[in-house]
């Protein structure tokens, strides 16, 4: 499903928000570490347009690369049985000469696409784009708002590896692809604000966002990494059906990060919506991933140094990926002392669906496959400045397929009276 550079750019025409980020006025602002206060001062971190062009123009460039890693991804899955299996012979083969085909193309892309994501990183230090409507929404004015968060795993052409999930554009069930089956479950929880991790490919993005549009979504927090486009970029997203403000992006210094995530532009994104005269702070957040105590003194390090001041601002929440279970480190050592997770001990993601496309059985002695759960999605929040009227957990599946490794979270907050 190809989306068209014009439309892509087209989508992006919102600019500079209304309410550019500033620490000046925030009465917290002392309890905002010198990494934050460094990164408030930049002159802004939204792209500029020949950030955006660029962007684009070496991500397209790179088609090619992705078919390839894609096609030959498709090829080590299971054989099915049975009357398909002659259909899938031949949908392999059209694999095989895809790969063929798209190698020279890819070789022969690399060098300008390169140099369009060189151009972007050096016309300007912004990364992240604001759509937004071109009259306002008015603000939530009920004194509860409903918020979902999701690790989509929106990686192209990766997703297959790292979440065990189709790639973005690959259908699922009756639905022409894998996002539009997550914005109908997303639509579906009838949410005010939806925090998304893991949307890495721009093009997701795009269709994501076009999708969402059509649900009553306005507002779009997206991280097209064009300050240095040869990284990953964040992953995180934001769509709104309020306006957002206050909007920030705290990066994590490279001594902050470990293993492979030094090569990702990890971070957290935080922003406010006034509920009824008070603002509601949003903290979304991917933090470190890997095993081991290297990677977990690296998600201390993070949610002490970066992630936490942002939740003590005021009437705050913190929704994402953290990589790790709260129960199981102490909350001293963590950073997070005083602050409660209410998806503790709860399973919010699955490795069942890397043993489906991998040709292995979930449960091979007849029992539920324990290894396969993970209790490493968080919503955390202070209980003196935040209450969390409901909460829940949902595996994402469609027609026995899953939609997502991670399950979708809904949550309704209120700030106390």
């Amino acid at each position: 499903m190809a989306v068209s550079l014009e439309s892509s750019l087209e989508n992006l025409q919102g600019g500079v928000p209304r309410n550019i980020p500033n620490l000046a006025g925030d009465k917290d602002a002392d309890l905002v570490t010198s990494q934050i206060l460094n990164a408030s001062k930049c002159s802004s971190i939204y792209a500029n347009n020949v950030q955006k062009f660029f962007t684009y123009i070496g991500y397209y460039a790179n088609a090619f690369a992705r078919i390839f890693i894609r096609s030959i991804e498709y090829l080590t899955r299971p054989m099915p049985q049975g009357n398909s299996y002659w259909i899938e012979v031949v949908e392999r083969v059209k694999k095989i000469v895809s790969a063929i085909f798209s190698i020279p193309l890819a070789a022969a892309l690399f060098i300008p696409a390169f140099a369009c994501y060189s151009i972007a990183a050096c016309s300007g230090e912004g990364r992240f784009t604001y759509v937004q409507p071109e009259s306002p929404a008015n603000f939530w004015q009920e004194r509860s708002l409903k918020v979902v968060s999701l690790n989509a795993c929106f990686q192209d052409p990766w997703s297959p590896l790292t979440g065990g999930v189709v790639t973005p554009f690959e259908p699922v069930g009756h639905c022409a692809s894998r996002i539009a089956a997550v914005v109908n479950a997303v639509a579906q929880e009838n949410p005010v604000v939806c925090m998304g991790q893991e949307f890495e490919s721009l093009g997701a993005q795009d269709e994501f966002t076009r999708l969402m549009q059509q649900k009553g979504f306005r507002y779009f927090l997206r991280d097209l990494g064009s300050n240095d486009p040869i990284r990953n970029n964040s992953g995180l997203f934001v769509a709104s059906k309020v306006p957002l403000q206050n909007v920030e992006f705290v990066p994590y210094p490279a001594e902050d990060r470990a293993g492979l995530a030094k090569w990702s532009g990890q971070g957290a994104l935080t922003f406010t919506t006034p509920v009824r005269g008070q603002n509601l702070r949003l903290v979304n957040v991917h933090l470190n991933y890997g095993e081991g105590q290297e990677n977990q003194e690296a998600r201390n390090r993070q949610l002490k140094r970066h992630v936490v001041p942002l939740l003590n601002r005021g009437n705050s929440a913190l929704f994402g990926d953290l990589n790790f279970d709260t129960a199981s480190v102490e909350r001293a050592t963590s950073g997070l002392l005083g602050f409660i997770n209410a998806l503790e001990g709860q399973v919010t993601c699955t490795d069942a669906g890397k043993h489906a496309l991998r040709g292995k059985s979930m449960n091979p002695d007849g029992h539920p496959c324990t290894d396969c759960q993970e209790r490493i999605d968080a919503l955390i929040y202070n209980p003196n400045q935040m209450q969390v009227l409901a909460c829940e957990v949902k595996p994402l599946v469609l027609e026995d397929q899953l939609i997502a490794d991670h399950y979708l979270i809904s949550a309704i907050l209120q700030i106390p009276e």
